[in-house]
């Protein structure tokens, strides 16, 4: 698992070859064991994303993501290039692949 952190952004994330065993895809779905879990990503001024290690696909992204950064968290976890769609040209030069 890769874990990376930028407080310069407000950004929180990890990054995961397989798929975590209690991700649901969507953010609309929180179990009774994830509540406590969701309770804390929800109550942190920052966004919190997990992606799949392999493809960059986000799985997860906190409501705040929307807040901060003004894209719906259904863009973010629906679209398979919203991360590389999103890239300002500058950084993009080897963040296709940032594995």
């Amino acid at each position: 698992m890769r874990r990376t952190s930028h407080t310069g952004t407000g950004a929180l994330g990890t990054a995961s070859a397989a798929p975590s065993p209690d991700s649901r895809g969507t953010n609309s779905q929180v179990s009774e064991t994830q509540l406590p879990y969701h309770s804390l990503v929800e109550s942190i001024d920052g966004i919190v994303w997990e992606a799949d290690g392999e493809t960059f696909r986000f799985t997860f992204v906190s409501k705040q993501a929307e807040r901060i950064l003004g894209y719906p968290v259904s863009e973010w976890v629906n679209d398979p290039q919203f991360w590389i769609n999103h890239l300002h040209p500058d950084d993009g030069t080897g963040s296709s692949n940032p594995v």
